[in-house]
């Protein structure tokens, strides 16, 4: 919660700068998930509700893009257990990690229509089994130059 708060504090006042690009890798769409569909009791209650409706709001104000990189689950659970980093869904079967797998995409769907409703973010979603690194930066780098072009 705090993260994401602070986070849009210090973006905010940094908006009137046009030229700069702030990247955030598990950003507010990745914690704002991670509470909703795994957080504590209390993210259940009603005064969390509006808090967290408060917190969609000011980051579809403020985020102009979102990168959403992505791949079929057999293939994420192939990159997650050929990595020496520790991921949660490593020692779950292979239904549990699909299942989990399932959780985040849904509850990333769910923010990123909640956050496009209220006029936020162009949303950039590629699946990184089809398309190479080389690919992606291009399309985003386009993006980014279509958006600065509009400005």
């Amino acid at each position: 919660m705090v993260y994401l708060k602070a986070w849009h504090h210090v973006l905010d006042r940094q908006v009137s700068n046009n030229d700069m690009v702030t990247v955030l890798d598990h950003g507010p769409i990745y914690r704002l998930a991670l509470l909703r569909d795994f957080g504590p009791e209390i993210t259940k209650s009603q005064l969390y509700e509006r808090w967290w409706d408060s917190m969609l709001k000011q980051w579809a104000t403020i985020m102009d893009m979102v990168v959403w990189l992505d791949a079929p689950d057999v293939v994420l659970l192939e990159r997650i257990h050929t990595r020496s980093r520790w991921h949660i869904i490593k020692r779950k079967s292979g239904q549990e990690a699909c299942e989990f797998l399932g959780r985040y995409r849904t509850s990333y769907e769910h923010i990123i229509s909640a956050l496009t409703a209220e006029g936020g973010p162009q949303v950039l979603r590629f699946d990184t089994d089809q398309k190479s690194v080389d690919q992606i930066v291009d399309k985003v780098l386009a993006a980014l130059n279509s958006q600065s072009n509009e400005n």
